[in-house]
């Protein structure tokens, strides 16, 4: 019996992190992707340990003319999001509107929460490329050719699926450093 226990003790949290990984998994399939420029980049905090810190250009304009736009610290703060102009070898990039939380989910046909967006702050890299890619993202930083493109559930909670540096996943960099 103390040797089930033992191996039902190993067992479950395994099996609790292999849910929640295809938990997530399965939540970016099934969300739309949006595009967001990043910006404000400080090159002396640009990297620490295995991420790259980053902020989202978030601009958003008021549904209609009464309306201001809210704060999404104190309220419940959601944008509606369209898309915008198109980026050369990116997509899209995101226009938003901000409501309530409660207005745009009857309002707006795709919504992010607006504190869970503006939380998105770091891009895992592996270490190995880590010199390359902070230099890289500094580049396409000054050319505004920074983005993230962030997977956004029916529900408005947001995750990122892929930074894209000058037209080029972060992938395919590292994938091109590393040569044939």
């Amino acid at each position: 019996m103390k040797q089930r226990l033992q191996i039902l003790g190993l067992v479950l949290p395994l099996i609790a992190l292999a849910f929640m990984i295809g938990q997530a998994e399965w939540r970016l399939a099934h969300s739309e992707t949006w595009i967001f420029n990043m910006q404000g980049y400080d090159p002396r905090d640009l990297l620490r340990g295995h991420y790259l810190i980053f902020q989202l250009e978030i601009e958003p304009k008021p549904h209609n003319e009464e309306a201001s736009v809210c704060d999404p610290i104190t309220d419940d703060c959601c944008y509606c999001l369209t898309p915008g102009a198109e980026i050369a070898r990116v997509g899209f990039e995101t226009e938003l509107t901000s409501l309530s939380c409660s207005q745009a989910q009857t309002t707006c046909s795709a919504f992010v929460r607006a504190e869970p967006l503006q939380s998105l702050r770091r891009f895992y890299i592996p270490e190995s490329h880590r010199e390359m890619l902070e230099d890289r993202l500094f580049e396409a930083q000054r050319a505004r050719m920074a983005h993230l493109l962030v997977a956004v559930d029916e529900n408005g909670y947001p995750a990122i699926s892929q930074m894209i540096l000058q037209g080029e996943t972060i992938e395919s960099v590292v994938e091109g450093a590393e040569g044939p």
